[in-house]
């Protein structure tokens, strides 16, 4: 498994379709939990050196609000949230991924593009190491940010490779298969705001 890490970065063609034929979704969810590992740890370093209480003063008297930051900030439960939240991504991603190819006559298996699409991630274990260190160093939020947006770009034209060569079509049906998920999911996320906020004025009224 370790061998698809590397050669993901520097022969992604080649070995995204390999695990999608194998349908290595298994090693893909282990590669899923490495990740969220590695975030985890990331969060906790950056959490660590920045107390947010200050930013609460006005419920600072809450009783067991201390103890609920202490909580939110622990390594423990931010690395949870990290593997939960890849986790989600990653499974709901797929999905959507494989309904959306089979519009554009994709031949391809649930499980070979979660094995391929987790690969994809493979970036993210030289962006986040990266990213938390330039955070640490102090004054390096631009360039922190900077590394965040080019690893999300790698990420994402592996993601266009992964479902291109799982479903054995066009680059461009690709490309729209893998964006137009996140497109709906903004847009729902969006309307949902926007639902809320009308409710709370409602509520707001004499």
């Amino acid at each position: 498994m370790w061998e698809y890490i590397p050669a993901t970065l520097t022969a992604p063609v080649q070995t995204l379709r390999t695990v999608a034929e194998r349908k290595l979704w298994k090693e893909g969810l282990l590669v899923v939990v490495l990740l969220s590992l590695l975030q985890g740890v990331s969060l906790a370093s950056a959490m660590s050196n920045e107390n947010i209480l200050p930013y609460l003063e006005g419920i600072t008297g809450t009783p067991g609000i201390e103890v609920t930051v202490a909580v939110l900030q622990s390594p423990y439960f931010l690395t949870a949230a990290a593997f939960f939240l890849r986790a989600l991504q990653w499974v709901l991603a797929g999905v959507l991924f494989h309904l959306f190819a089979r519009l554009f006559k994709g031949q391809g298996t649930l499980g070979g593009v979660l094995a391929a699409t987790a690969f994809a991630g493979s970036p993210d274990f030289i962006g986040i190491p990266l990213a938390a260190l330039t955070s640490l160093a102090g004054g390096l939020a631009f360039l922190s940010g900077l590394i965040e947006f080019g690893t999300g770009i790698w990420t994402a034209v592996l993601g266009v490779i992964a479902i291109r060569e799982n479903y054995r079509i066009g680059t461009g049906a690709a490309a729209a298969t893998f964006f137009i998920p996140f497109i709906l999911l903004f847009i729902a996320a969006l309307f949902l705001f926007g639902v809320l906020l009308a409710f709370a004025a409602l509520l707001s009224l004499p």
